[in-house]
């Protein structure tokens, strides 16, 4: 083989090893979110307060991406319009901690006391806390099972009247 083949053969490795290094899937984790600049998904605001951001990993035919969102149950009414989206993974932020908590196993605290971006009055929290902040808020606490049921029947409404924020 000539050098020119050589160096040629080199080339297509090194082009092939960068090819197939793009193509490695995002790992499933949680998204960064830039707080006052990133924009909710599902309305279209720009993503405030951190203790009640919620996010999705999905994955379609161009690959893996996020959606991200302002509200916790902004998370839910986008998975169940979206029945379509597979999901690889979903998780909220903890109202007290402001950590990443998987959606499916988070308790929520819901209640008309409880003030939320979109005013939906859903927190996240882990189970070990949710009695304990259901009784701060004057709320009471849902599974993840049970937000999707109550989304599915039209059970979760954003309340107009009702002041969000925290």
């Amino acid at each position: 083989m000539t050098a020119r083949g050589v160096a040629a053969a080199g080339l297509a490795l090194i082009l092939a090893a960068t090819v197939a290094c793009e193509q490695e899937p995002r790992p499933v984790e949680p998204p960064m979110i830039t707080y006052g600049q990133a924009v909710c998904d599902r309305c279209g605001m720009i993503i405030s307060e951190e203790r009640h951001a919620a996010g999705l990993m999905i994955e379609d035919e161009e690959g893996r991406a996020y959606r991200v969102f302002d509200d916790v149950a902004a998370v839910v009414l986008f998975s169940r319009e979206h029945p379509d989206v597979r999901v690889l993974g979903r998780w909220v932020k903890d109202y007290a901690t402001r950590g990443w908590l998987n959606a499916d196993s988070a308790a929520y605290v819901t209640g008309e006391d409880v003030r939320t971006p979109m005013a939906f009055g859903i927190v996240a929290t882990a189970p070990s806390r949710a009695d304990s902040l259901a009784g701060a808020l004057g709320g009471s606490v849902l599974t993840w099972s049970e937000l999707r049921a109550m989304a599915d029947t039209g059970g979760i409404e954003s309340s107009p009247g009702r002041r969000g924020g925290p």
